[in-house]
């Protein structure tokens, strides 16, 4: 199945429109569905997202990624269900104040590198300088 920038097997995936008063902010909220050994081709749109991933006897973990710009696969060893928010462009840094190309190529920030959440724009800058190097990518 392909669903806009995704290549889904075996998962499911499901797109909630935003209500008229988020449209300006907001794209979509999606939630996947993924089973054991299920794959995501991730193909590079622009987006930047907020997403957590949930599975079963494991703390939540979040992240918040900037805009692809190249393909990124994901696979998943356990069942797992990942939702998320995909944001206009602009609103990633009205939330948190760091511009997404400080992140890096493909960079992203997760709750584990930030310890208590997003605390300043200069303690993420800090914790993620900008770099050429490939990050992993998650939703």
């Amino acid at each position: 199945m392909s669903v806009g920038s995704t290549l889904v097997r075996g998962a499911e995936i499901r797109f909630q429109e935003a209500a008229d008063k988020l449209r300006p902010f907001v794209g979509c909220f999606w939630e996947i569905t993924a089973g054991r050994n299920a794959v995501l081709q991730l193909v590079p749109d622009g987006s930047t997202t907020i997403s957590a991933e949930l599975q079963d006897g494991r703390a939540p973990a979040w992240w918040l990624r900037g805009p692809l710009l190249k393909p990124d696969a994901r696979r998943f060893a356990a069942q797992t269900t990942v939702v998320g928010i995909r944001l206009r462009p602009g609103v990633a840094f009205i939330l948190t104040g760091v511009a997404m190309d400080m992140l890096g190529i493909d960079g992203s920030i997760s709750r584990a590198s930030t310890h208590s959440g997003i605390s300043s724009r200069s303690s993420l800058v800090r914790a993620h300088p900008r770099s050429t190097s490939r990050r992993s990518s998650n939703f």
